[in-house]
């Protein structure tokens, strides 16, 4: 453990204007030999059970100003078929697109007793719309809702926690690949942005030896498949439950992103120690390796736990304020 705390943890609050965002080139691909320092040097240069899915068809649904997310599913690694909300601005070449990871509550609004629903929340309401109006198209999958369920609390008896992080990795890589197949989306610039659960999702998802880790044996081979260009998680738990060692002295079997992690999270919130863990295993890995910069970034603000989707009071209204704003700065890289 590194003996003064990281450069890369930052205090929101007593350092909103000295932010450092380098320039990148494209963080597609793997990095499987050296991924922790292929992606640090591209900064300082610029499993479970399957589960029978009884849903039915969702429609599409309109946010505002025409902008209309559209039923699309796409079939992940381990042959399940996964129901997502797309929408992509008219363009002339293929541009830079967002796969959004839900939380824990899942992708739609549960709905009353006996009735379907197909109504998403406001937090990925405003995050769609966002997101299309800055010229990204936008890809949400349904992970819960294409098995049957419609949040953590609704999940089969037979599906433990470790069983739901394994099968959302294999969505977000499925759905990271079939935005790749898209003609308006430029593949060398994708990126992920998580919320909770899918912020767990979304980290884990961009472990160099994620190939290694348990249940991910069905996956696409690391040097066959895409990469996110950068991740973006908001409040991730990153005790992973145990699928990567976090008590660790040995090096090998820390976390190691292939990519740069930028990582928002609330000073208030207990999920942090996990993260700042997290930070102190990057930083060891980069001196070990010699490297100029760590990738995993780690932004604290004055919040608590789910400041972007309910925020409680001012000071988390500003930290959600601030977050985002710090988000499309660095998404804007991709442009």
């Amino acid at each position: 453990m590194p003996s003064q705390p990281s450069a890369n943890k930052r205090n929101v609050r007593e350092h909103t204007n000295n932010r450092e965002h380098s320039k990148r080139g494209s963080a597609a691909g793997s990095f499987r030999l050296l991924g922790f320092g292929a992606a640090a040097l591209l900064i300082a240069s610029l499993g479970g059970c399957a589960v029978e899915s009884p849903v039915a068809d969702f429609t599409d649904i309109p946010l505002e100003d025409d902008i209309v997310l559209k039923e699309v599913s796409f079939r992940n690694d381990r042959g399940e078929t996964i129901k997502a909300l797309y929408a992509a601005p008219e363009r002339s070449t293929p541009g830079p697109a967002v796969v959004l990871m839900h939380g824990s509550g899942g992708l739609f609004d549960p709905p009353d007793p006996g009735e379907p629903s197909h109504e998403i929340g406001p937090q990925f309401r405003e995050w769609a719309a966002l997101l299309y109006s800055q010229g990204y198209a936008v890809l949400m999958p349904a992970s819960f809702y294409s098995r049957g369920f419609y949040e953590w609390g609704d999940q089969p008896d037979s599906m433990d926690k470790e069983d739901r992080l394994i099968m959302r990795v294999y969505d977000a890589h499925g759905a990271l690949a079939y935005a790749c197949d898209r003609p308006e989306i430029d593949c060398e610039r994708i990126a992920a942005v998580g919320f909770s659960d899918g912020a767990s999702v979304s980290t884990l998802a961009v472990h160099t030896r994620l190939d290694e880790v348990e249940g991910m044996e069905k996956l696409t081979p690391v040097e066959e498949r895409p990469n996110f260009q950068m991740v973006i998680p908001y409040y991730p738990g990153c005790g992973f439950y145990g699928l990567v060692k976090i008590n660790t002295d040995d090096p090998d079997e820390f976390y190691e992103p292939s990519v740069p992690v930028y990582m928002q999270h609330g000073d208030d919130d207990k999920l942090l120690d996990d993260c700042e863990t997290r930070l102190d295993q990057t930083d060891t890995l980069t001196d070990l390796l010699g490297l100029s910069q760590n990738p995993f970034h780690l932004f604290v603000y004055n919040a608590g736990h789910s400041f972007d989707n309910d925020p409680r009071g001012s000071s988390e209204e500003s930290a959600r304020d601030e977050a985002r704003s710090l988000t499309f700065e660095l998404l804007d890289e991709m442009r």
